[in-house]
């Protein structure tokens, strides 16, 4: 508190001294005109210098109490250094040089006073962050001021006073005006790029420059016409006012706004700086070297400025075109895509929008990484961009990439059906095999389409919409809205390209419902499991089981998976799903062995989750939980596992087995069916599709097919399931091929574990031998 009120005291000193010299400085500057123009009182070498020391002093005084009530700003002390050697500069003059019979020149004076210029300067560049602007502001600043200067030697001070007054003189005093120039410029353009949304103290600060400017001008033509130092009340008020008006701003309040430019404040300074030095040189006689090397330097620097300019323009050029562009691909980037479309709908020509999606793409982001993802995704951008353009006579064609995996194509003048067809087009360029880091990645994509009639720019068009349809006038971002909608519309049909059309919203909206809905129902534990036996076809009893996912609609019921897989699939949420199917299988075999039943169930695992390290985690962690013994759990993957990266699923399957999990390829045949990966890959069984089976009645090439499988398999020490067996037919015909489990509705539909428990209970069951649940951690 001691403290407070003591630093409380002295500020209050301080404002009482910094009060004090304003005051002084305020009265003498006003009595030096009123006592010459009013009074008639002739000016006096020794009275009224040291009157005017006293005001110097005065604002000495001021300046640096401002620093103090301000907690010494760099600004501010600079400033107050700048006052200060100022009026040392006339104190010096006024006690050892103004009654001296032979004034040295250039004096000590001189160089106190010309020392003000560069403080103030900087401290006007810290305090408005100048510093910080592009070299272009400053060099704006020095051609005025170098132009300034040169005009002043040329056409000021007449040429017939070049002869009879000293040149050094006169060109040091043009120094004077020269630096009064800089700080004018300086100013004016501080304020100039805040749109003169400054501080009040500042319009006092250009009031004090401009007012110096006036005075040394003044003084200047009068010692060029005379070759002496002017006197008199009225210039040396004139000096007090500017001095103590930058004085009094040291300290100020108040907070200067952001800069909204640093080059359009001053433009006109390089021309008219540059004007001004080419009318010297032309002015200048031969004997003035100097101010012809003046001019010179004016016009050498307007056209360094020039330079300057090409540089930035050539910068902002680059700039934009890097803006518009995206890094990875070279195409457009959104942005740019969106300026392309603004054109197009100014043309009043149709608009199409084609919107493209690569099919599991994530996929191969999380399988080979992001360096892989975005090698492949450059070589499907020089696919599509060769598929996509159509030649410089298309000024509006606009390929981009958009962000992730999502392309997009502008295509001007063309009707619904060429629109289409082109979109097909793309898709089936873009749908390919690609090469990325040594391994084939198989890539498919969907589309969407969406047109739009622009309106002309003179229409009154404000170039964000268009017409659409029925000429309902839409935004840019409308437009993408419905291309992404006809894009999913296509993706989840399966059906390559759809054109957009307004019911598609309708049921993109029941879309996102049903996944909100389905997302709800995973998290309140409304998944449910059922289980569909697998029988021995020689002896006719139960083998195990397959667990089947369904979930308990809270509106809808119990959904079959083929209302949840695909929605599910699209969120990116097959995962939770898996982890969830896998954990309640497996906790259902843990109460069947509690029951005094060891019988195996069947999982389905989505073939991304097989290069996926963290599926091993998973599974061990599940038996772990429930102690139970990899052997009694076989997980089912597609042949689609042979798109991904083949060495890391065949890691990823080995780990599984050394679990003591048993791996089956569920479908087999439908797939990229190789007969190499039966020896390369870890399995167990084989479980072959069902068009298959229901075509093995009537194609004996089905039978064959099958009968060659099965002994395929046996050599191999596969075991084989037949699947989707529904008739007496179709189960003595997969018998008679050698299969050896058979699955379907014939011996049982997907039930709950309530009727399997039942079943085991009424018959005879092939059980796994009992062992003892030692898991090895995975690697």
């Amino acid at each position: 508190m001691r403290r407070l009120s003591a630093s409380l005291g002295a500020a209050r000193h301080v404002r009482t001294l910094r009060l004090a010299a304003a005051t002084v400085l305020t009265v003498i500057a006003i009595a030096f005109p009123v006592r010459a123009l009013v009074l008639s009182v002739e000016f006096s070498d020794t009275w009224d210098a040291r009157v005017q020391a006293t005001a110097f002093v005065a604002g000495v005084v001021l300046a640096w109490t401002g620093c103090a009530l301000r907690g010494w700003r760099r600004h501010d002390v600079l400033m107050a250094v700048g006052l200060t050697s100022y009026a040392t500069g006339w104190l010096y003059w006024f006690a050892f040089l103004q009654r001296a019979e032979h004034q040295p020149f250039p004096s000590l004076s001189d160089a106190l006073w010309l020392a003000m210029f560069p403080c103030v300067v900087l401290a006007l560049g810290l305090e408005a962050e100048t510093i910080r602007f592009r070299w272009a502001f400053w060099l704006d600043v020095l051609i005025g001021s170098v132009g300034a200067a040169a005009a002043v030697s040329a056409f000021v001070v007449p040429p017939a006073t070049h002869q009879a007054a000293d040149w050094d003189a006169i060109a040091i005093n043009a120094a004077y005006l020269g630096g009064d120039t800089v700080l004018l410029l300086l100013t004016v353009s501080i304020m100039t790029v805040r749109r003169f949304r400054v501080p009040a103290y500042w319009w006092a600060r250009l009031g004090g420059v401009v007012v110096f400017v006036m005075t040394d001008f003044a003084f200047l033509g009068v010692f060029a016409d005379t070759g002496a130092y002017p006197r008199g009340p009225l210039l040396y008020a004139l000096w007090l006012v500017a001095f103590g008006t930058l004085a009094w701003s040291v300290g100020r309040r108040g907070v200067l706004s952001e800069a909204d430019s640093t080059d359009g404040p001053i433009l006109v300074v390089p021309l008219a700086g540059a004007s001004v030095a080419v009318l010297v040189l032309l002015h200048a006689g031969p004997d003035e070297q100097g101010l012809r090397w003046l001019a010179a330097a004016a016009v050498l620097l307007a056209v360094g400025r020039m330079g300057l300019a090409f540089q930035q323009v050539r910068a902002l050029a680059g700039s934009r075109r890097l803006a518009m562009t995206d890094e990875l691909t070279g195409l457009s980037n959104r942005r740019g895509f969106h300026l392309g479309i603004r054109d197009a709908l100014h043309s009043g020509r149709p608009v199409t929008v084609l919107l493209i999606d690569l099919d599991g793409f994530k996929e191969v982001n999380d399988t080979l990484g992001h360096a892989a993802g975005d090698a492949l995704l450059a070589l499907v951008g020089r696919r599509f961009a060769a598929t996509a353009r159509r030649g410089a006579d298309r000024p509006y064609d606009v390929v981009a990439r958009l962000g992730g995996d999502e392309f997009a194509v502008l295509l001007p003048g063309i009707t619904a059906n060429e629109a289409l067809d082109a979109a097909e087009r793309v898709v089936r360029a873009v749908s390919t095999v690609y090469r990325v880091d040594g391994i084939d990645v198989r890539v498919s994509a969907s589309g969407g389409v969406v047109q739009a009639v622009g309106a002309p720019r003179a229409s009154g068009a404000t170039g964000s919409g268009g017409a659409s349809g029925d000429d309902e006038v839409v935004g840019v971002d409308e437009l993408l809205r419905r291309a992404d909608v006809a894009m999913y519309a296509a993706k989840a049909g399966r059906l390559g390209v759809m054109l957009y059309r307004r019911d598609l919203d309708t049921r993109t909206r029941e879309g996102l419902r049903r996944l909100e809905s389905l997302r709800s129902s995973l998290d309140e534990g409304r998944l449910v499991v059922h289980y569909q036996p697998k029988v021995d076809l020689r002896t006719g009893v139960l083998h195990g089981v397959e667990a089947l996912a369904r979930i308990d609609d809270p509106v809808d019921g119990l959904l079959l998976p083929d209302r949840f897989l695909g929605p599910l699939a699209q969120a990116g949420a097959m995962p939770t799903l898996t982890a969830l199917v896998l954990d309640a299988a497996v906790a259902q075999v843990r109460r069947w062995q509690d029951q005094g039943h060891a019988l195996a169930v069947a999982v389905n695992i989505p073939a991304d989750a097989c290069v996926d390290g963290s599926l091993v985690e998973l599974v061990h962690g599940v038996l772990d939980r429930h102690q139970v013994h990899g052997r009694l759990l076989t997980l089912e993957v597609t042949e689609e596992v042979l798109l991904h990266d083949h060495v890391v699923g065949r890691t990823v399957l080995g780990a599984l087995r050394d679990l003591g999990v048993r791996i089956s390829i569920d479908d087999y045949g439908t797939g990229y069916s190789s007969l190499a990966y039966l020896l390369d890959l870890p399995l167990d069984e084989l479980k072959l599709d069902r068009a298959f089976i229901r075509a093995m009645g009537t194609d004996p090439r089905a039978a064959a097919i099958v009968a060659s499988t099965a002994a395929l398999a046996h050599s191999l020490d596969l075991r084989v399931v037949a699947e989707g067996v529904e008739t007496e037919a179709e189960w003595a015909a997969v018998k008679e091929a050698g299969c050896d489990d058979a699955q379907g509705y014939l011996r049982g539909r997907p039930m709950p574990a309530s009727e399997v428990e039942r079943l085991v209970a009424a018959g005879p069951v092939v059980e796994v031998p009992a062992a003892p649940v030692r898991l090895t951690p995975p690697a």
